[in-house]
């Protein structure tokens, strides 16, 4: 207990020194791998959480200690500010919770949230609108570096630059339809009802158009019915931008990465509509356009897992956005 103590101490004096320190080396000492000694530090914060919880304060302080050590050197190695930032919000964490445990506080009243894996877990939300605020604030902390990368990454690769072509995706049903007889679209909707269609883009960009429309439909359905305005409005904001990402996903990114949770995704909004669809029959218009939905979206569910196949298969895979400009030609 006492070296665990004189550990805790000699890294409170040292810790800036530390910090500052690694940054001061050449390459060839800082070239340790930062997301190692992020899931070390987390791993031993969770081994601390063990000991403080069972009552075993001695190893708990030490294990603090060697875990506040691996998140500053993940701190000296990681670039964006944000992430820096959390990184030291859990060293601060970590150095608390022994400096607590070296003056005699209870185990359970300061003891860093964490689970099994080095994973840092949400804290519980504390009671009141004050601690509910500052739960808020702690978790958006916890999940803003990853955010933060994630919306960086798509903006890289071009996720938010399509919309003009997206919207003219959701027009092209409707002119489609102006175009041609009735006889012969209803034909064409029905080639992409059996799965049949020219090229599986063609029913994705199809149905991704009309589940849109249905959306529009079942708000307006919502507002006659005597619906709040602003949740109608926010369910339209919601679809488009699920249809957008969807649009985005498997014509243009064609990245496994997205395509594999985009489907499951798909695949629990089709299940989610089907309960809507059966829990609203007392009300038989939002049950038949929820239906609607449910439908178009297993329909999308389809040919997404039919467009992310064919990215097995380059030599077959379209340009993007082939068959936008017209459907079903």
């Amino acid at each position: 207990r006492n070296q665990a103590h004189q550990a805790q101490c000699g890294l409170l004096n040292d810790a800036t020194s530390l910090e500052t320190g690694n940054r001061t080396v050449g390459p060839q000492r800082r070239a340790f791998d930062r997301d190692a000694a992020d899931m070390k530090g987390d791993q031993l914060g969770d081994e601390a959480a063990a000991a403080d919880q069972a009552g075993n304060h001695g190893e708990a302080i030490a294990k603090y200690v060697q875990a506040a050590e691996e998140l500053l050197k993940a701190v000296d190695s990681e670039d964006d500010p944000a992430a820096k930032q959390v990184l030291r919000g859990r060293c601060t964490e970590y150095m608390a919770r022994a400096e607590s445990l070296k003056h005699g506080l209870p185990p359970t009243s300061q003891a860093p949230a964490v689970t099994g894996g080095g994973v840092a877990a949400e804290p519980a939300a504390p009671a009141g609108t004050r601690g509910a605020v500052a739960w808020l604030r702690t978790s958006w902390a916890n999940i803003k570096p990853k955010v933060v990368r994630l919306c960086n990454d798509l903006r890289s690769r071009g996720a938010f630059s399509h919309a003009a072509e997206f919207n003219a995706t959701l027009l092209n049903p409707i002119q489609r339809a102006r175009a041609i007889s009735v006889k012969s679209f209803v034909a064409e909707l029905r080639q992409t009802i059996t799965l049949n269609p020219p090229h599986p883009e063609a029913g994705f960009l199809l149905w991704n158009s009309l589940a849109f429309w249905f959306a529009i439909a079942e708000t307006i359905a919502w507002l006659l019915f005597g619906g709040n305005a602003v949740q109608g409005v926010a369910g339209v904001t919601v679809s488009y931008c699920i249809a957008y990402f969807l649009y985005w996903i498997f014509v243009h990114s064609q990245e496994k990465w997205y395509t594999r949770r985009a489907l499951l995704f798909t695949a629990s909004l089709t299940i989610y509509y089907i309960f809507s669809a059966i829990g609203g029959l007392i009300m038989i218009v939002p049950a038949v356009l929820n239906g609607c939905k449910a439908a178009a979206t297993a329909i999308i569910c389809v040919y997404a897992w039919k467009l992310d196949a064919l990215l097995e298969q380059p030599d077959i895979i379209t340009q993007a956005g082939q068959y936008a400009p017209a459907l079903l030609l």
